[in-house]
């Protein structure tokens, strides 16, 4: 494959051998054009960014999500720190396996700045990674608000009475 003016380009190379040992040689050459490649080429890279800021999005919220809920209703039932502890670490562990080949697993905008400040995270991904985690954050904080705003509103059951 080489890329040139023209475009994505690749030669095939044909050898035709006949039975009295004759042989042939021609190439055939396949091009897309420029126009056409890069414009799939930046559709793709596009996508791909998409999809990886979903994933920083969907992980930091599961993340949070296990974290405050662990927290909140584990902890104080008697489960304590133990409880937290692997709650964060098992949320962690599969966000990484669900969605980090996507992303590279950062769900925190701590270590995208660690990443970055060790050379390995380009410049012009941090501010958007971090607005994915930063959202995923806030909205698993909201589905936490709504959750215990309808459980500390709805008063005394009827079964505790």
């Amino acid at each position: 494959l080489s890329f040139s003016d023209a475009g994505l380009c690749t030669q095939i190379d044909v050898v035709n051998e006949s039975k009295s040992g004759a042989t042939t040689r021609g190439a055939l050459f396949l091009c897309v054009p420029a126009a056409t490649y890069g414009a799939n080429l930046k559709h793709r890279e596009n996508a791909m960014k998409t999809r990886a800021l979903a994933a920083e999005f969907v992980g930091t919220f599961c993340l949070v999500t296990a974290t405050c809920g662990s927290a909140l209703f584990a902890a104080p039932a008697g489960g304590g720190l133990v409880a937290v502890a692997f709650a964060i670490g098992l949320s962690v562990l599969i966000m990484a396996y669900a969605v980090g080949h996507v992303s590279g697993g950062h769900f925190n905008p701590a270590v995208t700045l660690g990443l970055w400040a060790g050379g390995r995270f380009n410049s012009s991904d941090i501010v958007p990674y971090i607005v994915a985690q930063l959202l995923g954050g806030i909205f698993a904080a909201f589905v936490f608000s709504l959750i215990l705003s309808g459980a500390l509103s709805a008063g005394p059951t009827a079964a505790a009475t």
